[in-house]
């Protein structure tokens, strides 16, 4: 994953914060964990590499790997 890519996944996480007080401390750290560890991003970065390849709107396949990495 290039360093564009990266800084772009994480701007987008980024953006859902901070997060909801409600979340218990068990996700909520799991959630920060995600950002701290590029190699938490890995499956997003196929999420939007496969988007892009299917010229899904770029601001979707976000979206979508967003939610994919939180379930994960």
């Amino acid at each position: 994953m290039s360093l564009q890519d990266a800084n772009q996944l994480r701007e987008a996480f980024a953006s859902f914060l901070p997060l909801p007080v409600r979340l218990k401390p068990r996700l909520r750290d799991a959630l920060q964990h995600i950002l701290a560890n590029e190699g938490s991003l890995v499956r997003p970065q196929i999420v939007l590499d496969l988007c892009a390849a299917y010229e899904f709107p770029r601001f979707s396949a976000r979206h979508l790997a967003i939610a994919l990495e939180y379930f994960h």
